[in-house]
């Protein structure tokens, strides 16, 4: 236990250093950083401590907690905690495709402006996709546009929330209801948000998310599938750990007689940990980043409120210093409460994306493209199979004169106003 809390004192010194003061020009305003406190050191040094007392790294009890405390946040739906918030999208759509007809030939109504984690996830479980635009300022779909891109091969709604700015939710899911297909939320940049008064991440089944460094939240790298369907987590349970099969006792193995899951090649005493039901893969977090999970969950709210504190800081000094009349300023649609990701800016009025990049970048503020922009614009998709709902007039905009600055919780009120000067310097060169 001494060298435990001596280990605790020594990384507890390094949290004053890695908060040191701002010097506006030198210190890098990164476009994320994860914010850490003793809580999370003390819980890390425990759950290192007790893998090696233990010698056993995989899930564990810190697992179980975790996935407890994620289903309690969102009315006890199932949880289930991988390695990352793409292998969340990969199970969600493994688990939903698996038991449904028609996949083959059947298309996927997602967003144009997007990421390869949500891309190819449908593409890999066999359906089309069928590209949306997206509205500007709100980065949200167009329930007109999705109702008139629904064909008699549509299976389902996949939707990002774009940099935690709130799709339609309730809407698409009535939506999907209505039409008897599956909808999806991705909510891996937009845990902490709601729409009409429900977090994101309720309206969709499944719903995934992710808790990568630059996220709201992190484990290093992790993912979480959230769903109310019990049989859709079974089957993604058992695709997380290698098609192996789960028993009803919330997924937990045992050894037991399953005779009428057993093939008649296996022994009928076959340990029953080792029966694999369908061909799945290696999907699972260690125990460790579930502890860190426990911690940072806590904290959600306090680091959601400080994003929306610098995020309301920032429009304000650019509006204050006229700014505006240059840049698209995000604004999401009427009842959303956003858990914003980043700080989304389109150049107008001729302004030259590159050229505003430049100078903040050589001003140390960091800066990238809005996700991977148009999706079929990119190489690795240029012979991919894809149909457009309508003209992606506002994606291909956001493609050539997009990029968004950070706001993490890290930052303050005197780097949001650096920002908003360097900014306002910037578009008026």
């Amino acid at each position: 236990m001494r060298n435990e809390l001596t280990l605790i004192r020594d990384m507890e010194r390094i949290l004053p250093r890695s908060r040191r003061k701002f010097v506006p020009g030198e210190t890098p305003l990164r476009i994320a950083q994860p914010l850490f406190d003793r809580e999370d050191i003390r819980i890390f040094v425990e759950s290192s401590v007790e893998m090696f007392e233990t010698s056993w790294i995989g899930i564990g009890h810190y697992t179980r907690e975790f996935e407890d405390a994620f289903s309690s946040r969102f009315g006890g739906r199932k949880a289930l905690f991988v390695n990352s918030g793409t292998s969340a999208n990969y199970l969600a759509l493994s688990s939903v495709t698996a038991a449904m007809a028609g996949v083959a030939g059947g298309n996927c109504l997602t967003t144009a402006l997007t990421f390869p984690s949500t891309i190819n996830p449908v593409i890999a479980s066999g359906l089309k996709p069928r590209l949306l635009d997206i509205g500007l300022p709100s980065y949200s779909v167009d329930m007109d546009e999705v109702e008139g891109a629904v064909d008699g091969k549509t299976r389902g709604i996949v939707v990002p929330h774009i940099l935690g700015l709130p799709q339609p939710a309730a809407e698409l899911r009535h939506l999907a209801n209505r039409l008897s297909v599956f909808f999806m939320e991705d909510v891996c940049d937009a845990i902490g948000g709601s729409y009409r008064g429900r977090p994101l991440g309720s309206y969709g089944d499944p719903s995934t998310f992710s808790f990568y460094a630059a996220h709201q939240i992190t484990t290093g790298e992790g993912g979480m599938l959230l769903t109310s369907d019990r049989e859709l987590y079974r089957r993604a349970r058992s695709l997380r750990d290698w098609g192996k099969t789960v028993t009803e006792d919330e997924g937990e193995y045992a050894i037991r007689k399953l005779e009428h899951r057993r093939t008649s090649r296996l022994p009928a005493d076959y340990d029953a940990r080792f029966i694999f039901d369908t061909k799945g893969f290696n999907l699972k977090p260690i125990d460790i980043q579930a502890a860190l999970g426990i911690s940072q969950l806590r904290k959600l709210d306090q680091f959601t409120g400080r994003r929306r504190e610098n995020f309301n800081s920032l429009a304000d000094g650019l509006r204050d210093r006229g700014a505006d009349d240059s840049l698209i300023i995000a604004e999401p649609i009427g009842g959303s409460d956003v858990s914003w990701f980043g700080f989304p800016l389109v150049v107008e009025k001729g302004l030259k994306r590159g050229r505003v990049v430049s100078r903040l970048e050589s001003r140390n503020i960091e800066t990238r493209p809005i996700l991977a922009g148009n999706i079929e614009d990119q190489p690795a998709y240029s012979r991919s199979d894809f149909t457009r709902a309508s003209k992606l007039t506002n994606t291909e905009r956001v493609t050539r004169d997009g990029f968004f600055v950070g706001l993490h919780p890290a930052l303050g009120s005197e780097e949001m106003d650096y920002i908003a000067e360097q900014l306002s310097i910037a578009v008026k060169l």
